[in-house]
């Protein structure tokens, strides 16, 4: 039986703490999953009223892309500060280097299990 997807970002405070994300900073999730911590990085680089930062989030689940640019889009409020990625992580610099980024201040990359791949037997592990 499928259950409803819920998602809590594990360690977000230390997350947080570890990357410390600023006003102006680009920052790369790598796992963006269901897009929690993401969420959190792109609400602290964001700065004032004019863009600030940018948020690149990349995953390999194209369901997991459309959860999180839902809860991205409630944050970012139409001002473009974050770009999604259906791909492994492991193509970063390519990513990095098509989206015109130089330089980034931070990456996470979560690379834990992910439960709704556990929950669905369609989707995954089973």
């Amino acid at each position: 039986m499928k259950r409803e997807t819920r998602h809590i970002p594990v360690l977000l405070g230390p997350v947080i703490a570890a990357l410390t994300p600023k006003p102006g900073d680009v920052m790369v999730d790598c796992t963006l999953g269901l897009g929690g911590h993401a969420a959190e990085l792109l609400k602290r680089i964001r700065g004032g009223p004019a863009p600030g930062g940018k948020l690149i989030g990349i995953d390999f689940d194209p369901r997991n892309i459309a959860v999180a640019r839902t809860l991205l889009e409630s944050v970012d409020k139409g001002r473009g500060d974050f770009i999604l990625v259906h791909n492994n992580f492991a193509a970063l610099p390519t990513i990095l280097a098509e989206a015109g980024i130089e330089r980034v201040d931070g990456v996470l990359a979560d690379l834990g299990v992910a439960s709704p791949q556990i929950d669905d037997p369609a989707r995954g592990f089973s």
